[in-house]
Formats: C-alpha cells, structure tokens, sequence
C-alpha cells in the first residue's frame, strides 16, 4: 500500500515509513481498532504509526527507541529541514553520475543482478556512495540529534532491500545494502507532498524515547487504547530471523531474551497501569503465548486470540529458494493477535496464580 495516495481531490496518508510489518494492510481493519468509548491511543513501539494515522482524531503518544524514526514522526516541527536533508540524501547517492537510467530496471525478473552485470562501475560508484551516507547516518543517529536525520533516514529506508535499515548483530553500522526496485519508489517519494498529507490530519503526536515512557505518559489508561507492537519473537531455530533495528541490538550469540521481554515486559506494565482495551501483536510460540495469557488472567482480563496467518514473506531473501524451494526448512511463523479488556472480577479472579494456590491450600487443610 502506498504511503501516500490522493482520493477524491484529497491528499491521504497510510503509514510514516514503508516499514514492514506496519500494519497498513486492509486485513488488520477488522481486529486493530480502538474502542468506542477510547479517547486516546498509546503506541510504545511507534514504529510506521499506520494505526494512530488512520485514528488521527484521537490524541496519540508514541514510544519509540530510534531517533531516526522519531524524527520523522514530528518532521513538521520543521518541514523545510526535512525536504531538504531528503534531497540532499538523494544527491549524494547519484553523486553526480548522472546515472538515472537505471531505474528503467526497476521490476525486472532478477533487476539487481541484471543491473550488477550490465552496468558494474556505476553499481559500484553509487554502493560506494551509500555507503559514505550511511555511515554519517549512523553517526548521527548516535550522538546529537543533527537536523538531517529524518530526511536522511527517509531516503535511505525506501531505498534500501527490504525497506529495513538492518544493523550488524554488534549494532555498530547498518548492514543492508541499497536495491534498484526500491531505489526507483525512492526517487519517486515527495517530500512536499508528505509533509501536505501529514498537515491535512493535523499530525501532531507527543513522541518519547522509549515504550516505557509512553505508557508512564498517558494520563487517563482507563480511555486509551494501549496498542502493543514490539519487535515479533520466534523460538528455537528461527531466533536467526529476528532482526536487529537502531537501539535494539540481539548480539552475536543468538540470544534474542531482550526481544521475548520487549513483549511480556510492555503487556505487564499496560495491565498494571489499568488500561481498558489493550492489543497485542506478535509471532505465536507456546513460550510467548503461556506468558502472556498468565498476566493477563492474573490480572483480571478477558481475551480473545486472533490467528492472522502465516508470515509468508519472512525468509525470502537469496540463498533461501532454489527452483522455488525453501532451502533452509524453517517453518513460518503464524502472526497472533491478542485483542485485550478490563472485566469485572470476582474476588477469586482477583487472585493471583500464588495466592489460588494458597487459598487451595487452606482449604485441604480444613
């Protein structure tokens, strides 16, 4: 879905970046959708932010860890900076090449390929340059806040393979190389025509630094829709799948428990600051869902667990197909929905897991 469309003589906007997994996808309509009674909504893993776009009407505060991505979420603050830093992020890439006729590649059968065999030295000269702009962006994202890094960051995730600005496992660069089909949607994307878009729904979120914050900021939990939508987690062999994002680094030993918490961790806060509607999104395993369906119980929700089906695009990348075939084996994982709400408790569901026990207990004696 494009992030930006008109309709009717009217500039509309889907998501802040072509981020996967942002959730623009008509078939989250139906189960991703605050409340009738909710005055607010709470996004502690901001992300694209293409749910609070599309209920702009309700006041909204975003956590999110990385600087880039929060830049671009207040890039009206100052508008001009971010139009600017954009077209200077896309100069620098051609870098005086002259080399645009690349883009008549875009969408053919195996384009990068192609492209690497018929045109090496530019291929080379703009890999050289994408290099060079990543690595100030890098740079920028890790020390004061420097007014290109919306623009830059902007430029640099639709034009780059898999619209993901991936880090090493050490988190010490980014390691995702740029690719001819996004490139060309990159060199197509208008700055002007976002910042419209964003002016004609009144943008104007309050944007914290982290999950923590935004959920410590709402004011009235009881009218805010808390929706929950961290980093997916997968056990056992397909740990290698999980990404590494800016300020969110897995290591190099596969050890993913930071990613598992980011999930349980976020859910246990929403639950004891006494949100009424909660949604959380994720990956399914018998790990994570046993975890999160104790602090719910334990706390006196009701729930209702939506399968969304299988994530068929995971693990497409070279090297994982021949002739078609999956090579690596993986199951894919099936994406679970949790769709979260306060209920009336009894006094014995008020108890938690401990206390029935102890309660149990009393009473065999007796």
């Amino acid at each position: 879905m494009a992030e930006v469309a008109a309709k009717g003589g009217r500039v509309l906007i889907a998501a802040l970046t072509p981020f996967p997994g942002s959730k623009t996808d008509f078939k989250y309509d139906g189960v991703l959708y605050p409340s009738l009674t909710a005055k607010a909504i709470c996004e502690p893993f901001m992300g694209a932010a293409c749910r609070s776009m599309i209920n702009h009407h309700l006041p909204t505060t975003l956590g999110e860890i990385n600087a880039a991505q929060r830049a671009i979420a207040l890039a009206l603050h100052n508008p001009q900076a971010y139009s600017d830093s954009y077209k200077e992020a896309a100069e620098r890439f051609w870098g005086g090449t002259n080399g645009y006729r690349i883009l008549a590649y875009a969408g053919r059968k195996k384009a990068q390929t192609l492209l690497g065999e018929r045109e090496p030295e530019l291929c080379a000269t703009l890999t050289v340059n994408w290099r060079s702009l990543t690595a100030d962006l890098y740079r920028w994202m890790y020390s004061e806040s420097d007014w290109k890094l919306a623009g830059y960051y902007a430029f640099c995730i639709r034009a780059c393979f898999g619209n993901v600005m991936r880090l090493n496992p050490q988190g010490t660069h980014f390691n995702v190389a740029w690719h001819i089909d996004k490139l060309k949607n990159a060199c197509e994307y208008s700055p002007e025509r976002w910042l419209k878009a964003l002016q004609a729904i009144n943008w104007n979120p309050t944007v914290l630094p982290c999950w923590e914050a935004a959920i410590a900021a709402v004011v009235e939990p009881a009218s805010t829709w808390l929706l929950l939508d961290p980093p997916y987690w997968v056990p056992g062999d397909q740990e290698k799948m999980t990404p590494c994002y800016p300020g969110h680094s897995i290591g190099t030993n596969g050890a993913h428990e930071e990613t598992f918490r980011l999930a349980v961790d976020s859910l246990q806060a929403g639950l004891e600051r006494g949100f009424s509607q909660i949604t959380v999104c994720n990956y399914h395993s018998d790990k994570l869902d046993a975890a999160l369906t104790a602090l719910m119980q334990d706390a006196g929700y009701s729930y209702k667990a939506v399968l969304m089906g299988e994530c068929k695009a995971l693990g497409n990348s070279n090297g994982r197909y021949k002739h078609g075939q999956r090579v690596d084996k993986r199951d894919r994982p099936v994406e679970m929905i949790y769709q979260v709400e306060r209920q009336q408790r009894s006094y014995w569901q008020g108890l938690s897991t401990s206390q029935r026990s102890e309660q149990l207990s009393l009473l065999e004696v007796a």
